[in-house]
């Protein structure tokens, strides 16, 4: 296997937390329970609790840059009071380039099969964290209706993409162009997803959204077995929680 010269740990859902040299990206910070040892970028997928709960802890001990979605922009900035000119409100294809990395947002779609927009907010502000905290049940709708996955370049060439949603045709179309090294996708036992993975062309393959509300151990072992079934000399990572894995 190749060394690209990365580090990465899986701290909750689609948390992870990526090392590069003396740089740190975070995504989309939930369950951390403290446990982010760094973070100079944070990339968030969307504003559903499960993704962004644990970015003001980590905003006020790290005083990140955040990438996030352009419709995200206004109500993630109102939320967490901080400097607007730390939030980058990134549209689709939209590609900045910060020297050690280059990072792509690409146009993704949250997965469908929610109900109707009135019960999937009256589902949203259900959850405690939203009870709580009104300013952040305000802003879940819009991570129903914007997701942003990113392809992260690094200056020694490395490419990283971040990806989850649903695994449609146009997506898998987009994302097979990228030319990703390795690729952080959501989970999934799906046929689709695994010839979504497959499509990539990436050497490592990671899931996220694991273990989230029950136990995917054998989720995830179908979704190998399935994933290197068509991309047989790639790689299938199953990450411990909160250990590094040199890339």
């Amino acid at each position: 296997m190749k060394t690209y010269n990365l580090s990465v740990k899986w701290l909750a859902v689609s948390c992870y937390e990526i090392r590069y040299g003396d740089k740190t990206i975070v995504t989309d910070p939930f369950g951390t329970e403290g446990a982010v040892e760094g973070c100079d970028m944070v990339c968030l997928s969307h504003c559903h609790f499960d993704h962004i709960e644990d970015l003001p802890s980590v905003a006020e001990q790290f005083d990140p840059i955040i990438l996030c979605g352009d419709k995200t922009a206004y109500g993630l900035a109102e939320w967490l009071d901080r400097d607007p000119a730390a939030i980058y409100p990134m549209y689709p294809d939209n590609e900045l380039d910060f020297g050690w990395v280059k990072v792509r947002a690409i146009y993704g779609r949250h997965k469908g099969g929610k109900g109707t927009f009135s019960g999937l907010k009256s589902r949203l502000n259900s959850f405690e964290s939203c009870q709580k905290d009104p300013r952040l049940a305000a802003i879940q709708l819009t991570g129903s209706m914007e997701y942003r996955n990113f392809l992260l370049t690094f200056d020694n060439g490395a490419k990283l993409l971040i990806w989850g949603g649903d695994a449609t045709i146009d997506q898998k179309n987009l994302c097979a162009k990228l030319g990703a090294d390795i690729a952080i996708i959501q989970r999934s036992k799906d046929e689709a997803k695994a010839e979504f993975a497959a499509a990539l062309g990436c050497e490592i393959l990671l899931p996220h959204h694991q273990h989230f509300h029950k136990d995917d151990t054998e989720l995830l072992a179908e979704m190998k077995e399935k994933f290197l079934s068509k991309a047989p000399k790639a790689v299938f990572i199953d990450p411990p929680k909160g250990e590094w894995i040199e890339l």
